[in-house]
């Protein structure tokens, strides 16, 4: 679902037939906004991030777990809580240094625990001895430099069990028609009926609240039709009992009503029953592709808290099969939305730069915060309620500054300072007793406007007006046991809420037109807060699954689904969970470290595929999915370049950590300690992978290609490599560097990009194979450096120069240097076919040999084949202790040339070949020695030259004198 606000226009283009990465990229650059192109660009985030005046502002991070709306008198309350630096280390490189001070406040009693680690904690508190309708909880991290993270604000309940179970006569057993309380309600599926029955319906679950029954029971099953203009209205404090009934909308033209809706309730249950709309009956209006997108089956709406729909069928709905808002209706059916009363704009140019101090007064002494100096009043919001959210208005879709963490300092009516809280935007801050006026300090930061970083004039103000305002979004309430089914547009559609727990739901058959989703977490954005989707199922749904475009600390957990995150979802948690194929390849979505926020997931089991993209290249704002089984499909991660092109480039700052990547068709990603086997990506299914960067990893039985038409390197370093092809059909340079390889090699295609080099640096090889590297005709350089090579195989060719081809290179090079070959034998450069074939007839292969060391006779150059002799240009150098010099051949003449300290060889006689015609048996008589040149250090490179007859064919062996 896309915001009514931005996205009607441009649903005809967007939902029928379009990729979903095309619609998600239309999406982002909705919510991003276009920065125009005259726009001055934004300050690299690593200046954000690294700069030493920013410290202050990298505050740790706090989230928490599921909190359980009620808990029983006389029982302890476990808290589980998440803390972590700004840097993430603990998550994102396993440094689990930091500590913690960790303040919490039960009712405004503070208590404090010492010496916290980072990552997943938990804090006890003592058993409560008697009711309470409200115990407001607060927790808050302090870093070891004094860095507060936000104040993180919670409610519960304690309870008496004894309480919660319903006596007899509190139980209404419905009657339908009755003149005294004056309703008349149709179960027999009257279409006639719908507007009476629905009506009725309200007035007796009313009646039934205000006559103190706690619970309404339907007769057994019957169809109820409701009215397509007037929602059923729950009543607070009250379980309704549907008893197998269904409630069945009338078919109708509508494009946005709710066949039962819980608002403005206390503690209301509905369960047991049968929702079914009028998808297939509806009268869809041809001309608007939107049509009957809001027409919604159930509804936790405004001022809804401790309530839920439980084990209900949703079914057949034209629009959104459940759904939350901060809104509701009237019994009239119309929109009510009195949370936005009372709102107080602050304009961008209330604040100076500048912050609050410990003492509540303003101080200049900063640049990189600024304030209010005056102070604003907060009796708008000093109700029983006693809070308020601040942010941008409407609570929709930005944080205005560098950080979503502000401070909140507070001072009586005669401006004396009580206090200052750092609170987060969008969320509740509660304000201190006695409090009437308040001074904001917002945190700057280069990245603070994402629609028009060029209207920055000045860092860390603001980059538009911010509010103080209410919402009411559901509080404490749940949706279990939902089962969703044939639903239109989309399945669940949670449009802002506080502490939902969606569990045991099912989707299947969601999603097939408009907004294309099974499960979309949207239109709510920041007032979407603590989701807990657990043991929840996906079905078969036509399109995308479970979908979110943002909100904060979302913790999915135990769940069968596929998975589509953008980058404006904070905080998210992944745990646990079957994230399956579907239509769309799972999609994580990320951005900076002040959008995305502090991703986590671990022991998901990801199968068909999962493309992992970030907008940052900042390795300190990185990103990682750790701890997962990925399996089969294709596993992708890029870069996305500026203004979201579709151009992929390899991924930088996101990254998949010590998990395995079993059977995927393609590797197209930066991976970190990871598991790589049977990767099955190769020629035959191009594009097949395109980049790739493997650090510390074990692959196995794979292969590993890269077909990308760029400029970056794929990389692998630090790796054990077994079994493995490496592919570089059309890539960038290909470099792998300190890696075990066991009976793995490495191919060049033809269409091998020219300009890209080739990289093996520091490795130890053992192959059994008869060729290492299978290069392709086209080639700048090949670099082969510092590896140590061993090889069973007598006429193993370490290079070996496929040919003949079209695409040819200009004067390639090949170095090999610095590296130990051990082995039965064979070759270090070798041909398929004569140079004349793999380069034009003016140009020539550069190669230079220097400082190997050879045992057992790997490592001679020679060719299997014929190669012109014109085509070779070859330089040696060899350690004084060697066993295997090397002949070259130089026009008419054979060439011996070698670097060392002294010349220790002497010639005595030369082993005569097939394929070779000498005009002597080669002695030393006939063998001229050139100049010496002096190359320091010691070093003389020496050189000796033989006549030839004829052509001569081949690179021999010379043997030095025993």
């Amino acid at each position: 679902m896309c915001s009514h606000y931005l996205l009607n226009g441009l649903r005809k283009n967007i939902h029928d037939g379009t990729t979903l990465a095309t619609w998600l990229a239309v999406c982002a650059a909705i919510f991003l906004y276009v920065i125009p192109s005259n726009a001055q660009e934004p300050v690299p985030e690593d200046v954000w991030l690294n700069a030493p005046e920013f410290a202050p502002n990298r505050v740790p991070y706090i989230s928490t777990y599921y909190i359980q709306p009620k808990v029983p008198i006389n029982q302890a309350v476990t808290i589980n809580f998440y803390v972590t630096d700004f840097f993430h280390k603990e998550y994102l490189k396993d440094d689990h240094s930091e500590r913690f001070t960790i303040d919490y406040w039960v009712d405004g009693q503070k208590s404090t625990l010492q010496n916290v680690p980072a990552g997943g904690n938990s804090l006890v508190l003592p058993a409560f001895p008697t009711k309470s309708s409200k115990v407001l909880f607060a927790l808050q991290a302090t870093d070891a430099s004094g860095r507060k993270s936000h104040r993180l604000f919670q409610e519960f309940r304690v309870i008496d069990p004894a309480d919660e179970v319903i006596q007899p006569s509190q139980i209404y057993n419905a009657v339908l028609t009755n003149s005294s309380p004056p309703w008349t309600i149709s179960n027999n599926n009257n279409t006639n009926a719908a507007a009476q029955t629905t009506a009725g319906l309200t007035a007796m679950l009313r009646w039934a609240s205000s006559n103190n029954y706690r619970k309404v029971v339907l007769p057994p099953g019957g169809i109820y039709v409701l009215d397509e203009n007037v929602p059923v209205h729950m009543a607070t404090k009250l379980t309704l009992d549907m008893n197998g009934a269904t409630f069945k909308l009338r078919p109708s033209a509508v494009d946005n009503t709710v066949m039962m809706q819980i608002v403005n309730c206390d503690d209301s249950h509905v369960t047991n029953g049968i929702f079914e709309g009028d998808r297939l009956t509806h009268l869809y209006d041809t001309n608007n592709i939107s049509s009957a997108e809001a027409v919604n089956g159930i509804l936790m709406g405004m001022g809804a808290q401790y309530s839920s729909f439980e084990n209900v069928q949703v079914k057949e709905v034209a629009g959104y099969g459940s759904n939350t808002t901060y809104d509701g209706y009237d019994t009239n059916g119309n929109k009510i939305s009195p949370h936005f009363a009372g709102a107080v704009t602050i304009p961008t140019t209330a604040f100076t730069l500048g912050e609050i101090d410990d003492n509540g007064n303003f101080t200049s002494n900063s640049v990189i915060r600024v304030a209010t100096q005056n102070a604003i009043s907060v009796t708008n919001f000093t109700d029983s309620d006693n809070f308020f959210q601040f942010g941008r208005y409407l609570g929709f879709q930005a944080m205005d500054a560098g950080s979503w963490v502000y401070k909140a300092s507070f001072y009586d009516q005669s401006t004396n300072f009580i206090e200052t809280i750092e609170g987060h935007m969008y969320r509740r801050m509660y304000i201190p007793d006695q409090a009437k006026f308040v001074r904001f300090t917002v945190y700057g930061g280069p990245l603070t406007d994402f629609r028009n970083p060029g209207a920055i004039s000045r860092l860390g103000y603001p980059s538009g007006n911010l509010s103080m305002f209410r919402f009411y979004q559901p509080y404490n309430c749940a949706f279990k046991g939902i089962q969703h089914n044939d639903i239109r547009t989309a399945g669940m559609v949670p449009g802002g809420f506080y502490n939902l727990l969606v569990e045991d739901c099912t989707f299947d058959n969601c999603g097939a037109e408009i907004t294309k989703c099974a499960f979309d977490a949207e239109d709510g954005w920041d007032m979407m807060q603590d989701l807990t989707f657990r043991n929840n199922t996906f079905y078969t749904n036509p399109n995308a699954e479970f979908l979110t475009k943002a909100g904060d600390n979302f913790v999915m957990e135990n769940n069968t689904m596929g998975v589509t995150m953008s980058a404006r979802t904070r905080g998210a948690v992944y745990r646990n969970n079957t994230i399956k194929p579907f239509t769309y390849t799972t999609w994580f979505f990320l951005s900076l470290r002040t959008r995305t926020g502090y991703l986590r997931t671990s022991n998901n089991t990801i199968t068909g595929g999962i493309t992992l993209e970030t907008i940052t290249t900042n390795a300190d704002a990185s990103y990682a999915l750790r701890d997962n089984q990925i399996t089969g499909g294709k596993v992708f991660g890029y870069l996305a370049p500026p203004m979201y092109t579709n151009v992929p480039i390899p991924l930088q700052a996101a990254y998949h950590y010590q998990s395995t990547i079993d059977s995927s068709t393609s590797l197209s990603a930066r991976v970190v300690q990871c598991l790589i086997t049977n990767n099955l990506d190769n020629a035959a299914s191009p594009p097949g992978g395109k980049s790739f960067q493997i650090y510390d990893s074990i692959i196995t039985n794979s292969i590993i290609a890269a077909n990308n038409n760029d400029t970056w390197t794929n990389l692998i370093s630090g790796s054990v490599i077994n079994n493995t092809k490496i592919d570089s059909r059309s890539g960038g340079d290909i470099v792998l560097e300190n890696n075990m390889m066991n009976e793995s090699w490495f191919e060049s295609g033809a269409d091998f990009r020219p300009e890209r080099e080739i990289i093996f640096r520091g490795n130890t090889i053992v192959t059994s194979a008869t060729n290492f590297m299978n290069i392709g005709n086209r080639f700048t350089s090949i670099t082969f450096e510092n590896n140590k090579v061993t090889s069973s195989q007598a006429n193993f060719a370490l290079i070996y120069l496929q040919g003949p081809g079209s695409a040819t290179n200009t004067n390639p090079v090949i170095t090999v240097a610095g590296n130990r070959f051990l082995g039965n034998g064979g070759y270090v450069i070798s041909a398929s076919s004569t140079l004349n074939n793999i380069m034009p007839l003016n140009q020539k292969l550069y190669v230079t040999y220097s400082n190997n060391v050879q045992r057992g006779g790997i490592g001679s150059l020679k060719s299997v084949v014929t190669l012109i002799t014109n085509k070779i240009n070859l330089t040696m150098s060899i350690p004084k202790i060697f066993e295997d010099p090397v002949i070259s051949v130089q026009g008419s003449n054979l060439r011996y040339s070698f670097t060392a300290s002294t010349n220790p060889v002497a010639f005595s006689k030369v082993v005569t070949t097939t394929n070779m015609a000498l005009s002597n048996s080669w002695t030393t008589n006939n063998v001229t020695a050139l100049t010496p040149t002096a190359l320091g250090d010691g070093l003389m490179r020496y050189e000796y030259e033989v006549p030839m007859a004829g052509s001569p064919q081949r690179f021999l062996r010379a043997l030095p004198s025993p």
